[in-house]
């Protein structure tokens, strides 16, 4: 906000004295002021409620009010739009760094509204509405860790002690005395705080539905006395009317007076139906005489099914319909599904087979293949967002999908779309969920639990941000019989021509090792059906890509070598498109070698590489040299971290310090030609030409990851990663399955390091853990776990015809929205290419 004053400010002052800026610049900066607000996390604990009257429509509420937020340390003034507060009073207020928090105790009065159509069996519901101007803050619920006693001082009710919220925006007709926005509607964000209320319905049957049945029982029992016995007849009739007309006389009492009818109102009126109708029904019978005894006796008979049948009729609508009402309502406040797939027109190609290059094919999912068959709960899209797919949506602390527990764990749900399919054709359900989740090992993960056929709920023991990420799922009716013996192992062998059945755009139809392999439009894809029916991928040799893709037998290459791009380029046909990924470049050292467990050792290796022209030599263009594990175009890297520069001299004065090194094995994977090999080709001379001796060993892609896994490689490896976990580039061994050991202190993780990763994994807010993330960045520039080199990134060839590729972007696949894709004719304009780095 002081940016913002300070702004404004400046535009006064160069307004010529006696003329106001101009409307749109005074709209623009509260756009600006909106756009820039930071996002406030609002949660409240609700300790008690009192004094639930229908009739005023109020109710008393105490409980404490928190707020977390990143950027100044004063919070902004939050509003109670529903309440009349009495007593508002601070009762801690915490800072760690940017990342602030504050909590009040707050008691007062709420106003709402509570409707009573479905009285006596109505749901109502206790808000606590809090509201902020938007150019201020973006206020968010903190639900997760939101809750309320087990009970509260109100009688009569039931609930379950978990909040819902409800957010939304109010643009309302004044500016609230603003300066900067004087005469501008201000649009206030709002969360409210749900406690859904509802009667006990046995007590509900008990209390209402018995005595109205006792009583048209006693009226129906006019049936079975003589038509003759007028008297005794009527005096039931009459006795069982003026009850009802008692009883709702006694019920009405109770309510605020409505100008409608509530569910207990048309039950009264049909009971006073009911019973006049029986006194008719006496009448009728009555005039028949002694003659016509056995008409009297069929009509009796006759009306005493009619109308128990219809009492029992309306009885029965008086308490489900509500109640079906009810259930509607609520459901229809819960957020819809967000759409599968952009919005827009359905797509179509003018070409049904894509025709894609790569330079080797291992297996169906090599070179990034995976993503055309593979999809899961959730996906990134070009601007590294999380999208969900086959997910209603992703696990948050702002929505009931995650609940805090007492006990320090927490609770996962997990809700899937309904009506998914595998690429077979069979369901794909919350079992296959349990399922999988029972293949892959958690010491966190306490329970599983199959709420219903789309929603699963998982126990951790402890609060995790990686429990709010999606898991690799499995379809159980194939899987499972492979996995009863061999575990994940069998899967893993399984022949890669024959792959389970998927959930991706795509499904594989044939594949030959280091040949072709041949995918097909997937009938029962969650989202849109892809524009191209197939797709068809052939290795071809770098030399030729360029010539295939000119002749148009080649459409698509998704990781183009850089020695060929300009070529690409230059084709009549042809486009380069340059994606920036987060994938770091890095040298992996084994640390059990004593010369490579000495800190020196390690910044003499940083010092000795130029990694400006690893990086240019590694993307074969403008490169991005790495200083921590985070790129500096990232919105968390650390930029006042440590940064060793290229220095030969610097590099020799440690090597002297700690003397002559061993020949160190440096591990590099065999991929001739490519941006890779010719970074490792620098490292290798530069590393030499401070004296450092290594000996360059080749290895398959499995090898290398086999080597940094496990360590003891005894040298040196030239391995990329991209991933969220920072202790991921600590360079930690594993403790099983991939679990990695992040509690133990190390020289290379001191006692600092597991505190700050302790957080970093427990925090669930991304503020806050951006914000330490910049922090374990300066403490991994001090200690240098694994040595950073360069950030990747993605070239990729294609022809002009292909339209509605976008790249990789942050995403890290560039089959992300290949569905989108489309092939034009061949007299078609070509679109221009989108300039990246390199140029087009």
């Amino acid at each position: 906000m002081t940016g913002l004053a300070l702004a404004l400010l400046l535009v006064s002052a160069s307004t010529p004295a006696g003329r106001s800026a101009p409307p749109q610049a005074v709209v623009s900066s509260l756009e600006q002021a909106a756009a820039n607000a930071p996002r406030i996390y609002v949660g409240i604990y609700l300790s008690d409620v009192s004094g639930f009257d229908l009739r005023e429509g109020r109710f008393n509420a105490d409980l404490d009010l928190w707020m977390k937020w990143s950027g100044p340390p004063e919070p902004p003034v939050l509003r109670f739009v529903n309440g009349e507060i009495e007593s508002r009073e601070e009762q801690e207020r915490e800072s760690d760094g940017d990342w602030h928090s504050i909590r009040w105790r707050v008691q007062g009065t709420f106003r709402g509204t509570f409707p009573l159509h479905s009285f006596p069996f109505d749901r109502q519901q206790l808000k606590v509405e809090l509201a902020l101007p938007q150019d201020s803050a973006h206020l968010l619920p903190d639900l997760g860790s939101s809750g309320m006693a087990q009970q509260f001082s109100i009688t009569g009710w039931e609930y379950q002690p978990f909040f819902r919220a409800e957010s939304g925006k109010e643009v309302i007709a004044s500016d609230l005395g603003s300066i900067r926005g004087e005469g501008q509607a201000r649009v206030l964000e709002s969360v409210n705080f749900v406690v859904d209320l509802s009667r006990p319905r046995t007590s509900n049957v008990l209390k209402f539905m018995l005595p109205l049945a006792i009583i048209l029982a006693m009226a129906f029992l006019v049936f079975a006395l003589p038509a003759t016995q007028i008297d005794a007849r009527g005096a039931m009739g009459v006795t069982a009317l003026l009850s009802v007309v008692a009883f709702h006389f006694a019920m009405s009492g109770s309510l605020p007076d409505v100008p409608y009818l509530v569910a207990a109102d048309r039950f009264f009126l049909a009971s006073y139906v009911l019973v006049l109708l029986s006194i008719v029904e006496t009448v009728v019978v009555f005039r028949l005489g002694e003659k016509r005894l056995a008409r009297s006796r069929q009509v009796d008979r006759a009306c005493a099914m009619a109308l128990s049948a219809v009492a029992l009729l309306v009885g029965a609508s008086v308490i489900t319909i509500p109640l079906a009402q009810a259930d509607a309502e609520l459901a229809g406040k819960r957020a819809p599904a967000p759409p599968l797939a952009p919005s827009g027109p359905p797509v179509a190609s003018a070409r049904d087979e894509l025709r894609v290059g790569v330079t080797s094919l291992s297996s169906p999912s090599a070179q990034g293949l995976g993503a055309l068959t593979r999809r899961g709960l959730s996906q990134l899209d070009a601007d590294g967002t999380l999208q969900p797919h086959l997910a209603l949506a992703i696990p948050a602390m702002t929505d009931e999908s995650v609940r805090l527990l007492p006990d320090g764990g927490m609770l996962v749900r997990w809700r899937l779309r309904p009506h998914l399919a595998w690429s077979d054709g069979q369901p794909l359900t919350a079992a296959d969920l349990v399922y999988s989740l029972g293949l892959i090992s958690d010491p966190d993960r306490t329970e599983v639990t199959l709420l219903d056929p789309v929603t699963v709920q998982i126990r951790y023991r402890r609060r995790l941000a990686g429990a709010l990420t999606d898991f690799p799922i499995y379809p159980e009716h194939v899987a499972r019989p492979l996995t009863a013996d061999g575990g994940m192992d069998a899967l893993r062998g399984r022949d890669p021509a024959q792959p389970l059945p998927n959930d991706g755009p795509y499904r594989l139809v044939s594949f030959t090792a280091e040949k072709e392999a041949v995918y097909e439009r997937n009938p029962h894809f969650a989202g849109t059906p892809p524009a191209i029916a197939r797709v068809r991928v052939e290795v071809v040799p770098p030399e030729v890509l360029a010539t295939r893709i000119s002749e148009g037998t080649l459409d698509f290459v998704p990781a183009l070598p850089g020695s060929v791009a300009e070529q690409v380029r230059a084709a009549p046909q042809g486009r380069v498109r340059f994606a920036l990924d987060d994938t770091l470049l890095y040298l992996h050292p084994d640390l059990a070698v004593p010369q490579l467990a000495d800190p020196r050792v390690r910044q003499a290796l940083l010092h000795a590489l130029d990694r400006e022209a690893i990086a240019r030599a590694y993307v074969e263009g403008a490169g991005r040299a790495a200083h921590t594990f985070r790129p500096d175009d990232a919105p968390d890297f650390a930029a006042d971290a440590r940064q060793r520069e290229f220095s030969v001299e610097k590099a020799r004065l440690l090597l002297a310090e700690v003397g002559a090194l061993p020949t160190l094995p440096l591990l590099v994977i065999d991929l001739p030609g490519s941006g890779y090999a010719h970074a490792a080709q620098l490292i290798e001379s530069q590393l030499r030409a401070v004296g450092i001796p290594v000996e360059v060993k080749k290895v398959p892609s499995s090898k290398a990851f086999q080597a940094v896994s496990r360590g003891g490689h005894g040298g040196l490896v030239l391995h990329t990663r991209r991933d969220e976990r920072p202790a991921r580039f600590f360079n930690l061994p594993n403790l099983s399955a991939g679990v990695l050991d992040t509690r133990t202190e190390r020289p290379h993780f001191p006692a600092r390091a597991v505190g700050l990763n302790q957080q970093f994994e427990t925090s669930l807010f991304p503020e806050r853990r951006r914000l330490l993330s910049m922090r374990l960045q300066r403490e991994f520039a001090e200690v240098l776990p694994v040595l950073p080199v360069a950030f990747g990134a993605q070239l990729s060839g294609y022809t002009g015809a292909l339209q509605g590729f976008e790249g990789a972007g942050q995403s890290g696949s560039v089959w992300w929205n290949v569905e989108r894709w489309t092939l034009a004719p061949a007299s078609a304009p070509r679109p221009e290419p989108v300039v990246g780095p390199i140029g087009d």
